[in-house]
């Protein structure tokens, strides 16, 4: 499985988590079960991605001005529309222009930058 499909696979997951209110290796297991062509390289990247989105989710949903599972794991995965748009069958929709705004980087305060 390419990195387009582990990512919609781990938006799906989140959307199952939100939707049944279930724990996140509950959906990770249900997923598993359900998609049985998925090796343990890929559902331990897709692991990866959901428990990353879900460790900083506040910040990525403050990134991405949306906490939805898609808006937060764009933000996990920083990958440009032209990316995301791989010619692979099993990526998520095209990346809209907003989303494209806000994934460019944030600009560090400039006390940040003089170390103060």
């Amino acid at each position: 499985m390419r990195f387009p499909g582990r990512l919609a696979a781990a938006i799906a997951v989140l959307e199952d988590m939100d939707a049944h209110r279930r724990p996140v290796s509950e959906a990770l297991k249900a997923w598993g079960l359900l998609n049985r062509f998925a090796g343990a390289g890929d559902r331990a990247a897709i692991g990866n991605l959901v428990y990353d989105a879900l460790r900083r989710r506040a910040s990525h949903g403050f990134r991405m001005g949306s906490d939805a599972p898609r808006a937060v794991l764009l933000s996990v995965a920083q990958w440009p529309s032209a990316v995301v748009q791989h010619c692979s069958a099993h990526h998520p929709s095209a990346v809209r222009q907003p989303s494209v705004t806000v994934l460019r980087p944030m600009p560090i305060p400039t006390p940040l930058l003089n170390g103060v």
